[in-house]
């Protein structure tokens, strides 16, 4: 069997992997939404698990109507019941960059007049609100039911290129959102972040006595995965030199063993179904070709770093399906590794770095998956010699434990 998996197939797959989350996966779920007219149409919305606001949203009538699309200029509000809760506002907004090599001598908001969905993450007689795009984050409030304004957070340069801080918002808590218990060294010391800021909000309402509405279920999710994953590799390997005759051979195709250990990292979006992987795995390629004069074989130990990224279809709660992909960087760390001729070490090995593609089904904390590798390079450091190693994993995954956040 020979294995050719080239490398713009493997682009072809990536491809594929970040445009499958447009696909089926993503549920319309019950909600409702407010027109201009202030008329509540219960429905049902796709639930995108919106990383950045959304400007506009996809909803039903029932489960068998055509989809249709509400949008910033036409709704007032939207929610998934349970999940979260969008209002619109014509409000400012500084989109300063945080980043440090666009950071400005301007200590103030640079304001844009903006209509734009905020999130609510606290309601009550003060409520708080977040609106993300990309690498900006910005918290907004309102004190019963008015005007949202920005809470004013900006970094800035200062002196020889020093970076400080506007901590605006600080005062604004003290201004206009403060009880007769609060203390100042509370507010001197809430950074703007969002749980303590949802914290201070929700404390602030309780002490007027009000009702603290919190219009999404905290659910807690996968966070950290370790998984043992043992298997088998379907390898093969042609080597070819350049200047010398009958000098090529190929190798037998063999099974060998191999041994990860697979740390995941859930992202927080889009529904929890995407994973950044590493790998440490231990992997061999033991081999022999027979010629004429010659015995061939190829004793291959060594170590990888497999690096990757995994987009999941849930199919229930206990059963996935995954598709994979990774970068192998190459990391110099083959292990006594040569090919030999007549019982002599002639070439020795170094590997160069490899992709691979994959996919399987996971159900609980057990997992199958097969895995494809592209062509690799295994004899980088001769001039005259090259090569060509290919395998296929067949891998088995035991989950031995995973963190939830909540």
């Amino acid at each position: 069997m020979k294995l050719r998996i080239k490398k713009t197939n493997f682009l072809f797959f990536l491809l594929f992997l970040f445009t499958s989350s447009s696909f089926g996966q993503i549920k319309f779920e019950r909600g409702y939404f407010i027109d201009n007219d202030n008329t509540k149409t219960e429905c049902l919305i796709k639930n995108n698990d919106w990383k950045n606001n959304p400007a506009e949203f996809q909803y039903k009538l029932s489960e068998n109507d055509d989809s249709k699309t509400g949008d910033v200029k036409g709704v007032k509000e939207f929610g998934i019941f349970g999940y979260s809760k969008y209002v619109r506002f014509n409000t400012e907004i500084d989109r300063s960059s945080e980043e440090v090599n666009n950071l400005t001598y301007i200590k103030d908001p640079i304001w844009s007049k903006e209509q734009l969905f905020l999130k609510i993450l606290i309601g009550g007689k003060a409520s708080l609100y977040s609106y993300v795009d990309g690498n900006l984050q910005r918290f907004f409030y309102s004190t019963n039911d008015s005007f949202a304004k920005q809470l004013i957070y900006k970094q800035y340069l200062q002196g020889d290129d020093e970076i400080a801080t506007n901590f605006k918002f600080r005062q604004q808590l003290w201004v206009d959102v403060k009880c007769s218990t609060t203390k100042k060294t509370i507010i001197e010391s809430i950074d703007y972040r969002q749980k303590e800021l949802e914290k201070y909000f929700k404390n602030y309402n309780e002490c007027l006595g009000d009702t603290v509405v919190v219009p999404y279920t905290k659910k807690s999710r996968n966070l950290f995965n370790l998984k043992i994953s043992p298997g088998i590799n379907y390898s093969s390997l042609t080597v070819k030199g350049s200047s010398f005759k009958n000098s090529s051979t190929v190798f037998s195709n063999t099974y060998n063993f191999r041994i990860g250990l697979e740390a995941e990292y859930i992202l927080p979006i889009n529904m929890n179904k995407w994973g950044i992987m590493i790998e440490p795995t231990y992997q061999t390629f033991h081999s022999e070709s027979k010629t004429d004069f010659e015995h061939w074989t190829v004793n291959y130990n060594y170590f990888e770093l497999p690096i990757g990224v995994r987009y999941y279809f849930f199919l229930n709660k206990n059963l996935k399906i995954f598709l994979n992909a990774f970068y192998i960087p190459y990391f110099g760390l083959n292990s006594h590794s040569t090919i030999d001729i007549n019982n002599s070490p002639y070439l020795i090995i170094k590997s160069q770095e490899d992709l691979a593609i994959g996919g399987g089904i996971e159900y609980k904390r057990i997992s199958a998956e097969i895995r494809y590798y592209t062509s690799q390079e295994i004899l980088s450091g001769y001039f005259s010699w090259s090569s060509d190693y290919r395998k296929l994993s067949f891998i088995i995954g035991f989950k031995l434990f995973n963190t939830k956040q909540k």
